[in-house]
């Protein structure tokens, strides 16, 4: 039998939220009750802008060996980071736990997250570089240019003149000699 990795990673370092699970509201408990709402404020200003906050005295966590805070960020991004680094971390000697609050937004906090959404992954659909067809078109340009040095065909194995395109540096470092 093969031993196991012990780095191998929980389910909770797999949870994937949807837009809808996000929020710009998070939810932080477990915080020590040693009037703390500044610091945890400050935290989370530091990794985004923090619009609102208020302590939350009536949750079902909230006790007297235990405060929670409700934090309102400007941006979804800014609110994963929060989440992201501030989650299960030893704070004043505690460990903290943060949760979205989707519940807590209204109807336009819901459509002005859509809308921040569809426009990163607008985003990033255009930053992409090339697609894969007109790159082609590109080297297939490359060959018509410089014939001699390069194949003209791109389908298949390539085989190309120069040393230098001969065989990749890292190929060069592994070869072995008998």
């Amino acid at each position: 039998m093969l031993p196991t990795s012990h780095t191998k990673p929980t389910m909770e370092q797999w949870t994937v939220y949807t837009i809808l699970q996000e929020s710009f509201y998070l939810i932080i408990e477990q915080v020590p009750p040693y009037h703390l709402e500044n610091e945890i404020v400050r935290q989370c200003s530091m990794l985004g802008k923090v619009l609102e906050h208020s302590q939350l005295h009536d949750h079902a966590n909230a006790s007297d060996l235990y405060n929670v805070f409700l934090i309102k960020l400007d941006t979804i991004a800014s609110a994963r980071k929060v989440k992201r680094k501030l989650d299960d971390t030893v704070f004043y000697g505690g460990q903290i736990r943060v949760y979205y609050a989707p519940e807590r937004e209204s109807v336009q906090d819901t459509r002005r997250k859509l809308n921040e959404r569809q426009m990163a992954v607008h985003h990033h659909l255009n930053r992409r570089p090339t697609s894969r067809g007109s790159s082609l078109q590109n080297l297939s340009s490359e060959t018509t240019e410089n014939h001699d040095r390069m194949p003209t065909s791109l389908i298949g194995p390539q085989v190309y003149p120069s040393s230098q395109y001969a065989v990749p540096m890292e190929m060069k470092k592994r070869r072995r000699r008998i």
